[in-house]
C-alpha cells in the first residue's frame, strides 16, 4: 500500500444505545478512531424515490491501513457526511490493508 494514495482524513464512529429518563432508547455515536488516512473511491450511485421524496444513494470504498477496530454497522465521517459500513470489512493483515464499503446516510 502506497502512503501517498491515502490522501483523505476520515473518522470511524460506533453506535451506543442508552435509555433516557423516560425509558426511551437513544443512539449516540462515539468516535472510535478520531483521525485516520484513507484512499476514497466512489462506486455506484444514483437516486431513489419513495413516498414522493427523492434521496441520493451511493457506495464509497475506503482503503486504509490495517486495524481490527472497524466492524460492520459502524459509520465513517468524511467530508461533512456520514457513511454506513454496509458489509464486513475486507482485512488483509499481511499487506497491512483494510477495505471498507460504505453507503451514504441520508440525514
Amino acid at each position: 500500500m502506497q502512503a501517498g494514495l491515502l490522501n483523505e482524513v476520515i473518522a470511524i464512529e460506533k453506535a451506543t444505545r442508552t435509555k433516557d429518563n423516560y425509558g426511551a432508547w437513544k443512539t449516540k455515536w462515539t468516535v472510535v478512531i478520531p483521525k485516520t488516512h484513507a484512499r476514497v473511491t466512489y462506486g455506484k450511485g444514483g437516486t431513489t424515490t419513495a413516498s414522493g421524496d427523492t434521496a441520493a444513494t451511493g457506495s464509497v470504498t475506503f482503503q486504509m491501513r490495517y486495524t481490527d477496530k472497524v466492524e460492520y454497522g459502524m459509520r465513517i465521517a468524511w467530508g461533512g457526511r456520514h457513511y454506513r459500513i454496509s458489509t464486513d470489512p475486507q482485512r488483509y493483515r499481511q499487506r497491512g490493508e483494510l477495505i471498507v464499503t460504505a453507503e451514504l446516510i441520508d440525514e
